[in-house]
């Protein structure tokens, strides 16, 4: 099911592009979201005026995914419309609210002139790695009302260089959300601690002429979520990662998934693993997960299921873009051991697809939001899929 299509005028600088699809299920409702940032690309009317407009938008279905409303566009109280690129989903309110967060956006990087060898296909890829300068602070909204109305939240952080305690020295560095969703975790001592997954891109120093971006995962993270205030930073963890997920392991550690995103050329890159005992204060790695090539394409990664809580079986779900003999294209990745080995690996869309999105839509239902497209232009359409249980396992596994 096309939930976002994109258009451009036959030059292609001109009309409307959908990119980072983010899926949330509110807890209390079972509301689901879908959500798209809207690029507007018009003629620029002033010199201030880029050509270039940022909507963030959602669509809500109240049926497990089967319909859709019309595309509301997020906007606080004030009539100002939220724009932030890759922006996180999270719980806000002890009433579970919807809540979007991400770095203020300040600049964008210049479209292609007329007669330059760039392309909109090339500027959209600089989105891909786009970050916020260190003054850049932190917006929130949320709504009350399922989407709907937004309005302004309160989250008390700005990020610092100290905050950054790493060993490379650097001329500047910007941040990021990574989009995706938050995970509030369940466990004691920190049970209801907020994370939400951040990434950095440094510019090193090493030699005057050496300018290659470094780039580090991590989190900020709240124990008082509902008000906004006590929000903290991570310690990162690289070089080598970028946009990361999270997942809460039986254990209480914290495992992350992260884009491997290496300034070093190789063959194959891999997906970047790391662990926090501290429930994401602190971090052990970065390592690469050898059963996982990183095509550089921003997967998702979730819990689904927990034997604490009356499942019968611990499982974690991954998307990921592969290029194998058999298949090139987007599949469903699911590990009964925490992420440590995978069983199945259930095709999703075969051909040009980027990021996606995956979210349990009931104990027996995944919901998978992409980008998919051409080769050249693999940001056509943002497409939903229903994904049942039995379906990723063939057959094998069928009841939560």
């Amino acid at each position: 099911m096309k939930l976002f299509c994109s258009k451009l005028d036959t030059a292609g600088n001109r009309g409307t592009i959908y990119r980072y699809p983010n899926l949330f299920v509110s807890q209390s409702t079972s509301t689901i979201f879908a959500y798209a940032q809207k690029i507007i690309l018009h003629a620029p009317n002033s010199r201030s005026d880029h050509g270039v407009q940022l909507q963030s938008v959602v669509r809500k279905s109240n049926d497990d995914g089967q319909s859709w409303s019309n595309e509301v566009i997020v906007r606080d109280q004030s009539g100002i419309i939220f724009q932030g690129l890759r922006p996180v989903f999270f719980e806000a309110s002890k009433e579970r609210s919807p809540a979007l967060m991400a770095p203020k956006l300040t600049h964008l990087p210049p479209l292609p002139t007329p007669g330059s060898e760039s392309t909109i296909e090339d500027w959209l890829r600089k989105l891909d790695t786009h970050t916020e300068s260190t003054n850049s602070p932190i917006q929130a909204v949320v709504s009350d009302d399922l989407g709907q109305n937004w309005k302004h939240y309160p989250v008390n952080i700005l990020p610092s260089a100290s905050d950054l305690n790493t060993a490379d020295n650097h001329k500047s560095w910007s941040w990021s959300t990574c989009g995706g969703r938050s995970i509030r975790l369940k466990r004691k001592p920190d049970q209801g601690r907020l994370l939400v997954p951040v990434f950095w891109k440094l510019i090193s120093s090493a030699t005057e002429s050496d300018f290659s971006p470094l780039f580090y995962s991590g989190s900020i993270y709240s124990n008082q979520p509902h008000d906004g205030s006590e929000w903290r930073i991570g310690s990162p963890v690289g070089p080598g990662n970028a946009e990361c997920r999270f997942v809460e392991l039986a254990d209480r550690l914290i495992l992350m998934h992260a884009l491997s995103r290496s300034s070093a050329k190789k063959e194959i890159n891999y997906r970047r693993l790391a662990a926090s005992p501290s429930q994401g204060m602190d971090w052990i790695g970065p390592h690469n997960d050898k059963d996982l090539p990183d095509n550089l394409n921003a997967g998702s990664w979730i819990r689904f299921s927990r034997i604490a809580e009356g499942a019968r079986m611990n499982r974690t779900i991954m998307s990921q873009v592969v290029k194998e003999p058999n298949f090139k294209g987007l599949v469903l990745r699911m590990s009964y051991e925490e992420g440590m080995t995978w069983s199945f690996a259930y095709p999703i869309q075969e051909g040009a697809v980027d990021r996606s999105e995956i979210v349990g839509f009931n104990k027996n239902c995944v919901g998978v939001l992409y980008e998919h497209g051409t080769p050249n232009f693999p940001w056509q359409s943002i497409s939903l899929k229903r994904i049942q249980l039995k379906e990723i396992t063939q057959g094998a596994d069928t009841n939560w």
